[in-house]
């Protein structure tokens, strides 16, 4: 089954409301959730109050592949950069749910670091 960005957005989003019935909602989403807080922010270095990233999803588990980007359209841009490398260099690649997701930054911390960032150059975009 070949599914499309928004189609895997939706299932994304709503993946990410399941939990379980005696745990309270507390604004997370399931992105957020499983990520590590990245290291402290370098001097210069912006604090955003949220990001885009390109996403990928296996087997209910989910990671942030690349990003931070400032608007979903350059998360979106950069979709099949990830895609490509993780079907090259990851056994499942193929297999995983592609996409994005927007992750809020936590007070006084900065946005995590995509898992990728330092394997694929993160500002240069591939042409068509």
């Amino acid at each position: 089954m070949i599914i499309t960005n928004e189609q895997a957005a939706v299932l994304e989003r709503r993946q990410g409301d399941r939990r379980p019935r005696d745990q309270p909602d507390n604004g997370q989403s399931a992105l957020a959730a499983h990520h590590q807080p990245g290291p402290p922010a370098q001097p210069g270095v912006h604090m955003m109050t949220e990001g885009f990233y390109v996403t990928a999803r296996y087997r209910g588990r989910a990671a942030a592949l690349l990003g931070p980007y400032d608007t979903p359209e350059e998360a979106l841009a950069n979709e099949p950069r990830a895609r490509s490398f993780a079907v090259d260099h990851f056994r499942d690649g193929g297999w995983f749910t592609y996409g994005i997701a927007m992750v809020p930054a936590q007070p006084g911390q900065p946005l995590p670091l995509g898992k990728l960032n330092s394997l694929i150059e993160l500002t240069e975009v591939l042409g068509p």
